[in-house]
């Protein structure tokens, strides 16, 4: 079922404050599907592509809904969020299949209608936001005016799917919950704050439980 413009809308999230994760997965979603638009199965693709036709939400802990504001439906198309968690997974090619056939094509004419190269993939959208929210709120406990280096901060996503943050600059390194990114209120950079004063701490709980070895070597 198809619906106007302006029904249904999605319910009205909080803003995040500036150090909050947010929905990054749904920011490159977005991101992605707007490339192509006007050239997905059934598009007007003289018509002047909308900045804001798409828009991407969580409804659930397992689903994002897109909202297509030129092809509304009820219920809005989902997709799994593990997809959009995908770093290889490209978004708008799933969606040409879907709505190629929600809009009445059969799979070789929507093979037909493809004359554009394959786009971008997902990417690691999470990794990224960690990443520039770290970079651009410091300065951190115990920083030196040489730490202010553009590429102190890299937040990678390992083989297993987990995700560590690493600090050049003082080379430390310590892994972020997953399920914390997935909060769009998460305050990373105050995590980030309070996991560095506790390392700093166990460093010194380790300095002064050795202090006595210290001063024996400076007796010899």
């Amino acid at each position: 079922m198809t619906l106007g413009y302006e029904e249904h809308s999605p319910p009205v999230r909080p803003r995040p404050t500036p150090y909050a994760m947010g929905d990054p997965l749904a920011e490159r979603a977005m991101e992605l599907l707007l490339r192509e638009s006007g050239h997905y199965p059934g598009d007007n693709a003289d018509k002047i592509p909308d900045p804001e036709r798409f828009l991407v939400y969580r409804v659930s802990e397992s689903e994002h809904a897109i909202m297509d504001r030129e092809d509304r439906r009820d219920p809005e198309l989902t997709i799994l969020t593990s997809s959009l968690l995908n770093p290889r997974f490209c978004l708008e090619g799933w969606y040409s299949q879907r709505v190629g056939r929600l809009r009445g094509y059969l799979p070789r004419e929507i093979r037909k209608m493809r004359t554009r190269p394959r786009g971008p993939v997902m990417g690691v959208p999470l990794g990224n936001r960690v990443t520039e929210l770290l970079q651009g709120n410091g300065p951190y406990e115990n920083d030196l005016v040489q730490y202010s280096r553009p590429d102190r901060f890299e937040c990678l996503r390992l083989h297993d799917g987990s995700y560590e943050v690493r600090d050049y600059a003082k080379a430390y390194q310590v892994p972020v919950p997953f399920h914390l990114l997935l909060r769009e209120m998460f305050d990373v950079v105050r995590w980030f704050k309070s996991m560095l004063t506790r390392a700093y701490g166990r460093l010194c709980d380790v300095i002064e439980a050795n202090a006595p070895k210290y001063d024996i070597l400076r007796l010899l």
